[in-house]
């Protein structure tokens, strides 16, 4: 266990979104593995690596901004991470924790990858008494979030999206590209139907996890041409910026049977060109009036989620004050 620091030091964040980059460079930005972080930023002090399918976050104790820059060392490209310090930082991990800081309000992906980081960051000897305190409030209020509000959203869009299907889904193949938060209820409505489902992703470990909740298979996502040439039913459920799914790829399927393809991402991840291709149905119909009458529901939560990200701050401001922290006057303190 690391010891409390007894100097005033600084909390940091450096935080990356793969929409800044593009995917392709923000892979290449990407540790081969946490351990290969710690061990290259053992000068550091207590830090946790959040590194996710879609982002990648360094949170730090240091001594002074200038300190800032040993961090971004690490990174081939620094200009594209957004820098946040002291109170801003602890906002920005709280907003997360609690599903209002991502790109999909409520969605609980990141609670989950937030709590394994800390763990990781633990395992590495990286993380001490200030980061166990931090990272400890932000998970209990993401979880408070999640029993004392709606922000997931209220609208079962998975199962407006399946109402017409489902009857007829028993022993299809179906094929279920997204691990979120909609891919994982519609992976369990899917396996309750008897459905046949293969679930894919670019994070391989999440469509792993999803498959065996349901009894299901996991394939690679640089094999998603091969399984969406089997498949009688596409349900699409991403949280991508661009079409996954696009008219060029299922077009090279040169399919004879028929192939239903189901978009239930929220920002609409299957290319509407796909639906005059030959024997091919894309259903969406109501779908995309059901998540923006979801995302206007999150949204009526977030003065609920803020209340709770504020008295949770409180409670590691009491804390660090106990211990006698000095860290609060900089880092969290206002």
């Amino acid at each position: 266990m690391l010891a409390p620091e007894m100097k005033i030091m600084l909390l940091a964040c450096l935080s990356l979104h793969h929409r800044k980059v593009g995917y392709a460079d923000f892979e290449k930005l990407k540790f081969r593995t946490p351990s290969e972080f710690y061990k290259i930023s053992s000068n550091i002090g207590e830090r946790v690596l959040l590194q996710t399918n879609t982002r990648i976050e360094v949170y730090a104790l240091v001594s002074g901004k200038g300190k800032v820059n040993s961090l971004l060392n690490m990174f081939k490209e620094k200009n594209s991470f957004r820098i946040y310090f002291g109170r801003e930082a602890v906002l920005h991990l709280f907003r997360l924790a609690c599903g209002i800081e991502s790109r999909v309000l409520g969605e609980t992906n990141l609670l989950r990858q937030l709590e394994d980081a800390f763990h990781l960051a633990k395992e590495n000897s990286a993380a001490g008494a200030f980061m166990s305190s931090l990272f400890g409030a932000a998970v209990n209020a993401g979880r408070r979030v999640r029993s004392e509000t709606k922000i997931e959203g209220a609208i079962p869009v998975a199962e407006i999206a399946f109402k017409n299907i489902l009857p007829a889904l028993k022993h299809k193949k179906v094929l279920l590209v997204g691990a979120g938060l909609t891919g994982r209820k519609a992976a369990k409505i899917l396996a309750e139907h008897g459905a046949e489902l293969t679930t894919i992703n670019r994070n391989y470990d999440a469509a792993i996890k999803i498959a065996k909740e349901v009894g299901g298979r996991a394939v690679n996502y640089r094999r998603l041409g091969e399984a969406l040439s089997t498949a009688d039913v596409l349900i699409c459920a991403t949280l991508a910026s661009h079409y996954r799914v696009t008219a060029e790829l299922v077009k090279s399927l040169h399919r004879k049977s028929l192939l239903v393809i189901v978009d239930v991402s929220p920002f609409g991840n299957v290319d509407p060109a796909v639906a005059a291709l030959p024997n091919i149905i894309l259903k969406n119909g109501k779908l995309r009036k059901a998540v923006e009458k979801n995302l206007e529901s999150a949204k009526a939560e977030i003065p609920k989620v803020e209340r709770i990200i504020e008295e949770e701050i409180k409670e590691v401001i009491k804390w660090q004050r106990k211990y006698r922290w000095r860290t609060i006057k900089k880092s969290i303190g206002k």
